[in-house]
């Protein structure tokens, strides 16, 4: 499949709030200590998709970065979100992305990632996203809308949802306006003609008649 196209991608930095730890999980990064903590009653949610754009070519995943999910799954309870790099974790993460006729491609499980937020060269926090892979090339295939006045842009407009399945069900996870999901319009641009194949030589001419006397 042709390579889907982002315009203005730029990812951004990855901050989520750190709270007081009320049961002692803790990550160590250098010098530094970071505490999670998974009570309180912080909900988790969708702060914003990286770039902060709804018109993409050329991603190999869309990054949505979260808000109130602890950044270590020690002692966090399986029905619970969070993010680890232990690969014996379950990955408990979907992707979801659902046309305007309402199909809808689900991702592979994912693991909610990690990483740290630095300032003068020293570690500030810890940020938690989720890198959601595009849907596969049928799908997208399927919901593609022609561009406009013969351009040769194709548009697939999608909506993007984020679910948890720690639960036994999935749970979607809200974006922070109180959505369930976010429109990401893929742009597709359609490969030129091949040129026409070049017209057969004409044959030559016949020789000229023998005269014999």
């Amino acid at each position: 499949m042709r390579a889907l196209r982002s315009s203005t991608i730029v990812l951004g930095l990855l901050v989520a709030g750190v709270a007081s730890s009320n049961w002692g999980a803790k990550l160590q990064l250098g010098g530094a200590v970071f505490e999670s903590s998974c009570g309180g009653g912080t909900h988790a949610t969708v702060k914003f998709v990286a770039g902060g754009v709804d018109e993409m070519r050329g991603l190999s995943s869309v990054r949505l970065v979260l808000h109130g999910v602890p950044f270590t799954c020690a002692n966090v309870p399986l029905s619970e979100p969070c993010a680890t790099t232990d690969t014996d974790y379950p990955r408990l993460w979907t992707c979801a992305w659902t046309s305007t006729d309402g199909t809808t491609s689900t991702s592979e499980p994912l693991y909610a990632g990690r990483k740290a937020d630095t300032f003068d060269g020293e570690t500030s926090g810890i940020g938690v996203y989720v890198d959601c892979p595009p849907p596969g090339e049928t799908f997208v295939m399927a919901h593609k809308v022609p561009g406009a006045d013969g351009s040769d842009v194709s548009r697939i407009p999608l909506q993007l949802s984020l679910r948890h399945h720690g639960a036994g069900v999935p749970t979607n996870i809200l974006f922070e306006d109180g959505s369930a999901a976010q429109a990401i319009t893929f742009l597709d641009s359609d490969p030129p003609s091949p040129p026409s194949p070049p017209l057969p030589s004409a044959p030559p001419p016949p020789p000229a008649p023998q005269v014999f006397e």
